[in-house]
């Protein structure tokens, strides 16, 4: 409220006469409030007009402080009249520190009214920080002096005991006040040169202490009891973190956990070419939101995979989470323990190193018998044993560790009634896993030489991986080695180097070149189905396999226009294609006898099945004719595509049923509409396919606008949902500017929810989980996760303080909760934690 000045200056006259007149006629407390207010108008404080100046400044005219007056502040305090940061800021400024009997009158007011400092509106919020510093300023000040007076001459007067007894009590109290850190906190970062000349302040002191030997303890003064230097380092060394905050779950580990399986499952089955170190960052994260050692992260992350495993067995992910679990698991768990710096021993009979994480992570999981003996008595096999010997070639064990583990699980499993071991589907897969590491590698060193002096090997090698589920168990490894892009990008070489094959080309190596087509491009293919066209389109090139899955092949939810495909085929190649599909002797006949390139035919199958489809409605060709030009078309080999080429291809499947059922029926059909027509094609595209998720981005975590060595972040998983790279979530400090999206819209969107969930006053299991999804995040965030909590909307945290003011909302999550760097931050975490105060005040009723 802006007063004006005349009549601001009146009532500050009026309140000091109005003082005089009451030590005068010594007014009782209640006299004094009764009268004061009819100055005062309602709704105005008291700090208008210097009200608490003007007391105090009474208060201590003399030589002894007037208790009088002091009484009337405390009844000005209690009644509202005037703020504690007013009182507080008036106190720091009294500099007559020789009248000792004034300073001992002040510092009994200030432990009086300690516990209960509080402030009731915004603009005391602002003015309270401040005071809260140069309070704590003011009490070093007068310390000093009496070590001064000490060091001159070697004792004390008893009224400077009797300042220092009472300094050692307020700054007691202040140590002991969440509330009082907090703002000193705020303040700090608020006014960092008043915090300097703090800490310059307690230095000089320091020095004092060590050239007097004088110590001042603070309570009863036994050998354990803080001294009055100690509480003094404790403010000036204040940091937030040394803030109390309640730990999410009590700091209890719980005894199995529920969460590391379905993690597991989720990132391999949906993003099974996954880095390692992505792993070992979400790993790293897991360890510390469960409070694991890392031991236990390790049997807990192998037991996991041995359920993923016995829950997938027999479909088509069999292989992948195989190959996963004994040959991926190994390599994050080095990593892991490269990572960390995990603690290793040497072994006394071989001399060699070892992770002792690891051995102890094995030690736990023997413990799991019902889990072992299960999948031991599926596979066949000593899935422990398969285990140790990955380990052993990562040096993270030894062969004696595995001769010792081994001896201790071969009692169990003698007993155990295991399925016939050539029978097994699972044994048989462990077999296959293992076996398929050596060819990949032939593959792909193959692929990486020119294709054209090793096409015949290369030929028999791929067609060798299309039998049985060869594929299958390649494509599982190679993604799980971190090969999977050189096998996609050997592939893409391969089948552009094949397409510059014709049709009219004649001989052995013109035939193998075309078979050498169509090989890489069926194993493309299959690539792009099972695992998303974005794993093709990854690599960024040219080839003709990416243009042709990024104009032409058919995906759920992703639509293309049919008309555009149409329109980019080559009018002379699609001519020569029709001649070819009107050749007596067949369609492949007529393929051979044009000079057409696979390519080509490929980018003009739409545009020849929509002429076919015009013909038809048009009623232009016989029906019989157009039946045998579609099942000349769908007979040759080397233009079907497993999961839909083109969009017009549902046209054609539609014409052939019909035309089969009736041969004779000539009349119109009428074309569906285009949304039908995706409905139908989801409906006839029924071969399972989990593609990939483009997870770019989305991370819990951040990346720097700017780092030093000029290399950005990568985000921290789900891929990373939290994905933030293993190198910054393992630092403890980063410059944290912004979110990539779809992230940051994301998390927009969830506290926007959490925002409608607090608008009412009840607590429900909704608002709950808000807390609590705040507190974990910065407990397990810290200063990584500011990025997101700049995100919160203004007002969440006070509506979340209204419901659930309970014991584990404390000054240290609250100021977490903001960036204490920045003027906003500061702002609304001082309305926070003084909302928080007076809640907690107005439960315990603290007289003031």
């Amino acid at each position: 409220m802006i007063m004006d000045n005349s009549k601001t200056t009146s009532k500050t006259t009026l309140l000091k006469l109005m003082l005089l007149r009451a030590w005068k006629e010594r007014w009782t407390d209640c006299q004094w409030g009764i009268n004061v207010k009819t100055i005062l108008t309602r709704g105005v404080s008291g700090d208008v007009y210097n009200l608490a100046d003007a007391i105090i400044q009474q208060a201590v005219v003399g030589s002894g402080a007037n208790m009088l007056f002091l009484s009337y502040l405390k009844h000005s305090l209690c009644a509202h009249l005037i703020s504690h940061a007013a009182v507080l800021n008036r106190i720091a400024k009294y500099d007559q520190f020789d009248k000792h009997h004034c300073l001992i009158a002040l510092l009994d007011f200030l432990k009086s009214i300690i516990d209960g400092v509080t402030c009731r509106g915004k603009q005391e919020e602002a003015i309270l920080t401040k005071a809260t510093v140069s309070l704590v300023h003011w009490l070093l000040q007068i310390y000093e002096c009496v070590l001064q007076s000490y060091a001159e001459d070697s004792t004390l007067q008893p009224e400077e005991e009797e300042v220092v007894q009472r300094v050692a009590v307020v700054l007691e109290r202040i140590v002991e006040n969440p509330f009082l850190l907090g703002v000193l906190s705020i303040g700090k970062c608020d006014d960092p040169e008043l915090f300097i000349a703090l800490q310059k302040r307690f230095n000089g002191i320091s020095n004092l202490t060590l050239t007097t030997g004088y110590v001042a303890n603070v309570g009863a003064g036994n050998a354990n009891s803080l001294t009055v230097t100690d509480c003094m380092r404790k403010l000036v060394l204040l940091e937030v973190d040394a803030l109390e905050m309640r730990p999410f779950d009590g700091g209890k580990v719980e005894p199995i956990t529920y969460s590391l399986q379905p993690l597991i499952a989720i990132e391999v089955l949906l993003n099974p070419m996954c880095d390692t170190h992505q792993y070992v960052a979400q790993l790293i994260n897991l360890k510390r939101l469960k409070g694991f050692t890392y031991a236990r992260l390790y049997c807990e992350l192998m037991r996991g995979c041995l359920i993923a495993l016995n829950n997938v067995e027999g479909t088509a992910k069999e292989s992948l989470l195989c190959a996963f679990a004994f040959i991926k698991v190994p390599h994050i768990l080095h990593q892991l323990h490269a990572k960390t710096n995990g603690a290793e021993q040497q072994d006394e009979a071989t001399g060699a190193t070892y992770s002792v994480e690891v051995l102890e992570a094995f030690e736990l999981l023997l413990q799991d018998t019902p889990v072992l003996d299960y999948m031991d008595m599926k596979c066949a096999c000593n899935v422990v044993e398969c285990l140790l010997k990955e380990m052993v070639k990562l040096q993270l064990l030894t062969d004696t560790h595995v001769k010792q583990l081994v001896a201790l699980r071969e009692p169990v499993t003698a007993g155990l009634h295991k399925l016939d071991a050539n029978s097994a589907p699972l044994t048989m897969m462990l077999k296959f896993v293992f076996r398929v590491e050596s060819p990949l590698a032939g593959i792909l060193k193959a692929l990486s030489t020119d294709c054209s002096k090793v096409q015949d090997a290369l030929l028999a090698m791929l067609c060798q991986v299309l039998t049985g589920n060869s594929l299958d168990l390649v494509l599982s490894v190679a993604s799980v080695e971190g090969k999977f892009r050189a096998f996609i990008s050997g592939l893409l070489k391969c089948n552009d180097y094949a397409k510059q094959a014709t049709t009219a080309e004649i001989g052995k190596a013109p035939t193998t070149r075309s078979a050498l087509f169509d090989v890489s491009f069926m194993i493309l293919a299959s690539i792009a189905q099972s695992y998303g066209s974005d794993v093709i389109l990854a690599e960024g090139g040219n080839s003709f396999f990416e243009k042709w899955v990024r104009d032409y092949m058919v995906e759920r939810k992703k639509t293309k226009s049919p008309m555009t495909m149409v329109k980019q085929a080559d009018p002379m190649v699609l001519e020569e294609l029709i001649m070819a599909m009107n050749n007596s002797e067949g369609m492949y006949v007529g393929l051979k006898a044009s000079s057409l390139r696979w390519e080509d035919i490929c980018y003009t199958i739409p545009a020849l099945v929509h002429q076919v489809l015009m013909a038809w409605e048009s009623e232009s060709i016989a029906p019989l004719e157009i039946k045998k030009m579609l099942d000349g078309l769908k007979a040759t080999p080397e233009i079907v595509d497993p999961q839909s080429r083109v969009l017009a291809k549902l046209c054609v499947y539609c014409i052939i049923v019909t035309m089969e059922t009736s041969l004779t029926a000539t009349k119109k059909r009428s074309r569906g509409t285009a949304s039908s027509e995706l409905e139908d094609l989801d409906a006839l595209c029924t071969s399972a396919k989990l593609r990939k998720i483009e997870l770019d981005g989305m991370g819990v975590g951040c990346t720097e606008a700017a780092s030093a060595g000029g290399a950005s972040g990568t985000e921290f998983s789900l891929d990373s949902a939290l994905e933030t790279t293993a190198t910054a979530w393992a630092s403890e400090a980063a410059s944290i500017a912004t979110l990539k999206e779809p992230l940051q819209s994301c998390l927009q969107t969830l506290f926007r929810t959490f925002a409608q969930h607090i608008a009412t006053d009840e607590l429900s299991p909704k608002v709950y989980f808000v807390f609590q999804f705040l507190s974990l995040l910065v407990e397990s965030g810290r200063e990584r996760i500011m990025c997101v909590l700049k995100l919160l909307p203004n007002g969440l945290v006070q509506s979340l303080l209204k419901i659930n003011a309970t014991d584990e909302m404390t000054v240290g999550l609250i100021l977490r909760l903001y960036d204490l760097n920045t003027p906003s931050g500061r702002q609304f975490a001082m309305s926070d934690i003084c909302l928080l105060r007076n809640i907690q005040m107005r439960k315990e009723s603290i007289k003031l």
